[in-house]
């Protein structure tokens, strides 16, 4: 198992907004994923460019809709890579979950070393930081499938068909 950095698990472990109509706006079925929408403008790391959604909605809705769309992104990565488990062998399929985690983990301490060098009332820095919450919740959940695949097939499904 890769070492997990400190502080990971804690921002992994923040609520999402799951009440509230920004966050569920955008992780609907009926939404689009899109890189061209204003929404996918974050997904990437700072500096970012002004965008007019941020202007319109304000720094909490848009949190809120990132928030959706990135369970949305991730709900349907799983359900891809559940195809894959049960297409690949055990050990393939967990030779590819430690590789998924050892490049978020590396990509949470890049994001994290960048996120140093930013002013905390800044939008690069916000919108930095929602973004390695949601590297953190993919620490999070990569570390729990490779924990649940060393019990077998079966421990794999029931964490699966728990977080879903």
């Amino acid at each position: 198992m890769p070492t997990i950095p400190p502080g990971a698990l804690d921002l992994a472990s923040l609520s999402l907004p799951k009440t509230t109509a920004a966050f569920w706006s955008h992780f609907k079925p009926s939404y689009t994923l899109s890189d061209s929408d204003n929404i996918a403008h974050w997904d990437g790391y700072p500096p970012y460019t002004t965008s007019p959604y941020w202007t319109l909605m304000g720094a909490k809705r848009v949190c809120e809709g990132l928030h959706g769309r990135r369970l949305r992104i991730q709900r349907e990565f799983e359900h891809e890579r559940i195809t894959r488990f049960h297409t690949e062998t055990l050990i393939n399929f967990a030779q590819e979950v430690r590789a998924d985690l050892v490049r978020v983990i590396q990509e949470w301490k890049e994001l994290r070393r960048l996120l140093k060098t930013l002013d905390q009332a800044e939008t690069d820095y916000i919108m930095g930081t929602h973004l390695l919450q949601w590297k953190s919740r993919y620490i999070f959940c990569l570390a729990e499938d490779l924990k649940a695949l060393k019990r077998g097939p079966q421990g794999f499904l029931e964490v699966f068909n728990h977080r879903w």
